[in-house]
């Protein structure tokens, strides 16, 4: 039936867990960019929404990943 078997369009992603939810570079966590913010401010209240302070919140094109 190919393309005419489904009334909705299908996206299927996979990628490694880490992509995610890695500490380091897991674009789904607060993870160590997170972390050195609050170091560098101990006494401020997190504003997700205005500030990049979170790994979720990396921009550009030294944060994109390769397709392979």
């Amino acid at each position: 039936m190919g393309a005419n078997r489904f009334s909705l369009p299908i996206v299927s992603l996979s990628l490694d867990e880490d992509k995610l939810f890695d500490y380091t570079n897991g674009i789904y966590v607060a993870g160590k960019d997170f972390d050195t913010w609050r170091t560098a401010n101990p006494t401020e209240e997190p504003d997700y929404v205005e500030n990049d302070n979170g790994n979720y919140c990396r921009k550009g094109r030294e944060n994109e990943k390769e397709q392979i």
